[in-house]
């Protein structure tokens, strides 16, 4: 039994390692939560400048500021995640529930991007959630993507970090001036989950584009398209091939607009081009 499991790490890429590293991560990070207090858990894992939505983007310190004195229990599962094959940057996902002082139950998904910091530790650099009705069925077993980018050793860090600013650029224009489904055929992967308030998460490029067409109608051909945009922060991992961004959005209902803030984890495609894997909408 041992030599089987020496002979599994050792067949292991660096991608699948870093992505069993990150669940384990993140499990611990639940574990805390629940034992400890989430606020005191978040204190200890999230980064001091680290960007945590609630709903719009703040750091840990306004964060904690914001969220002292909380009695509520936060109890979350990681069930899927990724990292950069240089192991440095990673993310995870899964369901969460909190039940506040009083009893009553919220439910969604997360998004926590990581980084590993000095100590060669992973941390949390961003975390992003949604809200949806409470799920029925089994849970979901943990996913390990493990696919890799596309590393481009020809191309410099900082060049590299500016397509990918480039890329979420273009892939907002592209929405406002073509419409989502043209911007999402585009510039994601055929595999793409994508997280939306109110909403359960979304699996494959198809099935996201037919949540496009239920909300799109001749009374409001409009309605899902941004009019707005602005790209707030993002980074790169030191293999070139994985990153993330985040921003603000302003979307059109009715005869007012609303600010909506957005997550995206990029990876490198075959043919060189970036390609959103995951999207969350808050």
């Amino acid at each position: 039994m041992h030599i089987l499991l020496l002979c599994t790490i050792l067949t292991a890429s660096p991608n699948e390692i870093a992505t069993q590293s990150l669940l384990q991560a993140d499990k611990d990070f639940a574990a805390m939560a629940d034992e400890a207090g989430y606020v005191k858990a978040f204190e200890y894992y999230v980064f001091p400048n680290g960007v945590l939505f609630q709903p719009g983007p703040m750091q840990l310190t306004t964060w904690l500021e914001n969220n002292k004195g909380e009695r509520g229990r936060l109890q979350w599962q990681p069930n899927l995640s990724d990292a950069a094959v240089a192991g440095d940057l990673g993310y995870t996902s899964g369901p969460w529930v909190y039940t506040s002082a009083d009893g009553k139950k919220n439910f969604g998904h997360y998004l926590t991007v990581w980084q590993k910091n000095h100590a060669n530790a992973y941390q949390v650099i961003v975390d992003i959630g949604i809200n949806h009705p409470e799920p029925s069925g089994a849970a979901t077993k943990p996913e390990c993507i493990g696919v890799a980018g596309i590393t481009d050793d020809e191309t410099g860090f900082e060049e590299e970090k500016l397509k990918l600013e480039k890329a979420d650029q273009n892939f907002l224009r592209e929405a406002k001036k073509s419409g989502l489904i043209e911007a999402y055929l585009t510039f994601t992967e055929d595999s793409l989950k994508r997280f939306v308030s109110g909403s359960f998460p979304v699996s494959g490029q198809v099935e996201v584009l037919k949540t496009f067409k239920n909300t799109r109608s001749e009374e409001s051909p409009e309605i899902s398209i941004p009019v707005q945009f602005e790209v707030l922060g993002f980074d790169l991992s030191e293999s070139k091939e994985f990153g993330y961004t985040f921003g603000k959005i302003l979307f059109p209902e009715g005869n007012k607009a609303t600010d909506r803030y957005y997550l995206r984890i990029w990876k490198k495609s075959d043919s060189g081009e970036w390609l959103v894997a995951v999207e969350v909408m808050t």
